[in-house]
C-alpha cells in the first residue's frame, strides 16, 4: 500500500533476534483496518535474520532505520524522533495486534477529544490460551491512575497504549539506560499529570512464550531499580514502584546476586513499607479477584 505524506499514526518496533516473530507482527500492522500510518521499524543491531526477514517486505508504508545496538529504550527514541506522525503506537517486535486496534483508538480518540494518552485492555498469550488482563469494564477517562494501575484495572503500555507526539516534548523520552521495566518508568511520568482514556476493548495480544521463562543474569544498572526514587510521587504510585523493586529484590535472590541485594535493601530500606504492601496486598487482592 502507498505510503501517507501526512500519517496520522507512527507505529514504532524496536527490532533486535526476533526473527521468530516479526513477519507475524509486522502482519498484524499491516491489516488494520485503520489506513493512515506509518510503519517504522528500527533493528538495533540484530545478530539474527530478523533484519534479512523485515527487508524483503514490500510496503511503502515500512520506514526500516538501522543502529548499533543501544538497547529497547534508545531503539524506541531513535523511531519516535524520525517519525512524522501526530500520534505515536509503540509495539514490541513479537506482539499482535487485533486488527481493529488502531481504529480503536482513533474512536476513543473522537469521543473523548483533547486528551494525550488513549489505552485499550490487552490479552496475554500463555501456554494455556489467552487471558484478558485489565479488570475495568468501563470506557471514559480514568480518575487515580495509578490506583486503577496498581489494581490492574487499567495498564497503559506499550502495544495498548496512543500517545501524543507532544507528550515528549513536556515529559522527556525513554531513559536509555534502562532495559528492564523501562515502560513502567516512563509511565509513572504521565499517570499522575495527564488524564487517560480508556476502553476494555482488547488491542494487542502480549506473547509471554516467547520470552525465556529461566532467569537470566543482567546488570542491574539495565534495571529501572537501579534509578528509582519514591519521592514526589503519590501512595499508589509508591506501590507500583514497590512492586518493581520487590520483582527486582526477588530476581537478584534467585540469581543468587548478594551485592545488587545488599544494594537494593541499602537504596529502598527507607521505603521498604512500599515494597513490602504492594507484595502482599497484591496476593491478597489475586485470592479476592
Amino acid at each position: 500500500m502507498k505510503k501517507s505524506e501526512n500519517p496520522e499514526i507512527s507505529v514504532i518496533i524496536p527490532l533486535y533476534n526476533k526473527e521468530q516473530f516479526i513477519l507475524e507482527t509486522i502482519s498484524s500492522v499491516l491489516k488494520q483496518t485503520f489506513t493512515n500510518f506509518e510503519l517504522i521499524i528500527v533493528d538495533d543491531g540484530s545478530s539474527d535474520k530478523s533484519l534479512e526477514l523485515v527487508k524483503k517486505i514490500k510496503d511503502d508504508r515500512i520506514t526500516i532505520l538501522e543502529k548499533l545496538n543501544g538497547g529497547v529504550s534508545d531503539a524506541r527514541n531513535f523511531g519516535i524522533k524520525r517519525s512524522n506522525g501526530k500520534w505515536i503506537f509503540l509495539l514490541d517486535a513479537d506482539d499482535m495486534l487485533y486488527k481493529v486496534a488502531l481504529e480503536t483508538l482513533m474512536n476513543l480518540k473522537k469521543k473523548f477529544p483533547g486528551k494525550l494518552v488513549y489505552t485499550g485492555n490487552f490479552c496475554t498469550l500463555k501456554s494455556n490460551g489467552l487471558l484478558l488482563q485489565c479488570k475495568e469494564r468501563f470506557e471514559g477517562v480514568v480518575n487515580n491512575n495509578p490506583k486503577k494501575i496498581w489494581l490492574n484495572k487499567v495498564f497503559p503500555r506499550t502495544g495498548n497504549t496512543l500517545l501524543s507526539k507532544s507528550i515528549f516534548n513536556k515529559i522527556g523520552y525513554f531513559n536509555s539506560k534502562i532495559s528492564y521495566f523501562e515502560d513502567m518508568e516512563f509511565n509513572l511520568r504521565f499517570i499522575e499529570g495527564f488524564k487517560i482514556v480508556y476502553t476494555p476493548i482488547p488491542i494487542f495480544v502480549y506473547n509471554t512464550t516467547s520470552s525465556d521463562l529461566s532467569v537470566n543474569w543482567r546488570p542491574l544498572f539495565k534495571e529501572f531499580s537501579y534509578y528509582a526514587t519514591f519521592k514526589g510521587f503519590s501512595f499508589y504510585s509508591k506501590l507500583i514502584l514497590g512492586r518493581i523493586v520487590y520483582f527486582s529484590l526477588l530476581t537478584r535472590l534467585i540469581l543468587k546476586d548478594k551485592t545488587s541485594v545488599y544494594y537494593l535493601l541499602k537504596r529502598y530500606f527507607f521505603n521498604l513499607f512500599y515494597v513490602l504492601c504492594s507484595m502482599l496486598l497484591g496476593k491478597i487482592l489475586k485470592v479476592y479477584r
